[in-house]
């Protein structure tokens, strides 16, 4: 049976049993700004479900007329099954703008807790399997769930305040290989939402363990990378004064730098 397009009463209208965990709680303001200027574009997709309808995609824009107190909504009546049903709700909240990375995996997990392997996830999503996996692997991570909310999924995707993804996980591989706690862990994030390049994260690490405050840090970094940038990161001269001093280097270079004998670090002179 084909698909029927009217009009249906807001009350007859329910929302998914499998509404994904955190996609109700996005900000309804501009898509409520767009449905009052512009009306609803995109019909509520539902299906019939006893005396009345549950919806099958647009839970969002459900929300928004709910709060724009409309009496009715224009509505496409589908005949899908469950599954049909859950993944259409799952790839609607994926295809948002700036969906994060805690939103990508409670999305994910969904189907996961449907009986849906990893290689399946991919196809219904249409990414990588690889990608999946690594979704999982991290949510798993303590230090990285904490920056979830941050975290948009698509790279391609930018927004003030969030990370990319790519910048989530040097994020968290620096909090490890540093052995940042979740404090520390916290400073570095504010840090990399400066907008703050990858190489200079890898120095800011070292000088958020030292106790630096945020504030001083990327101006402190640029002043070191004036000097001799290609020293402070993956170098076997670093490597070296390491094993001879058994010292940090890169927190060598901060302290040194207060104390006014950071060009002795530089050239190799010691502390």
């Amino acid at each position: 049976m084909d698909a029927v397009t009217k009009e249906i009463k807001l009350k007859e209208i329910k929302p998914s049993r499998n509404v994904i965990r955190g996609s109700s709680n996005v900000d309804l303001a501009d898509l409520m700004q767009s449905m009052k200027t512009s009306g609803l574009i995109h019909p509520i997709v539902v299906r019939k479900n006893g005396q009345g309808y549950e919806i099958v995609a647009g839970h969002r824009r459900y929300e928004a007329a709910k709060k724009l107190k409309w009496p009715k909504v224009v509505c496409r009546v589908t005949h899908v099954n469950d599954e049909d049903q859950l993944v259409m709700n799952v790839t609607e909240n994926l295809n948002r703008k700036n969906v994060s990375l805690e939103e990508t995996y409670f999305a994910f997990k969904t189907l996961r807790d449907h009986d849906f392997t990893t290689r399946e996830i991919a196809a219904a999503v249409g990414i990588a399997e690889k990608k999946v996996k690594e979704v999982f692997k991290l949510a798993g991570i303590s230090r990285f769930r904490r920056i979830a909310k941050d975290v948009v999924f698509d790279n391609s995707q930018k927004q003030k305040g969030k990370l990319s993804y790519t910048k989530a996980l040097q994020i968290s591989d620096l909090a490890k290989v540093n052995g940042l706690n979740n404090k520390a862990t916290d400073e570095l994030v504010k840090v990399a939402k400066s907008g703050i390049s990858s190489n200079k994260l890898k120095v800011a690490a070292a000088a958020v363990k030292t106790g630096m405050p945020p504030s001083k840090i990327e101006k402190v970094v640029d002043k070191m990378t004036e000097v001799r940038f290609s020293v402070l990161v993956d170098t076997k001269k670093r490597i070296t004064w390491e094993k001879t001093t058994g010292k940090n280097f890169i927190e060598e270079c901060f302290r040194c730098l207060n104390r006014g004998k950071f060009k002795n670090i530089i050239l190799g002179k010691g502390g």
